[in-house]
């Protein structure tokens, strides 16, 4: 899971250098080369708020993803203890 997250992590941080090189490209500034302060400063913040609603989504999905597995595995497990010990009777 840790790893999982970490992957997780970091393909985030190079998609959002890749928002914020297009956000230099499309406002002129790439020769300029402002940092992501200044880009958020000069108009860009909705764009940003967007993507990270975007993101928080995406992670809340995946999220439930993850308990429904879990309880789905948990649910297995449980079946598979009561058939160990039906045998186990027989």
């Amino acid at each position: 899971l840790n790893s999982k997250w970490q992957k997780y992590d970091s393909s985030r941080e190079e998609y959002v250098r890749g928002l914020c090189q297009k956000l230099k490209e499309s406002n002129g500034l790439a020769s300029a080369g402002p940092t992501l302060t200044q880009t958020s400063a000069s108009g860009n913040v909705p764009l940003f708020q967007q993507e990270i609603a975007r993101l928080n989504g995406l992670l809340q999905d995946k999220m439930m993803d993850c308990d429904r597995l879990s309880r789905e595995r948990d649910d297995c497990k449980r079946r598979d203890q009561e058939r160990i010990q039906m045998l186990e009777q027989q």
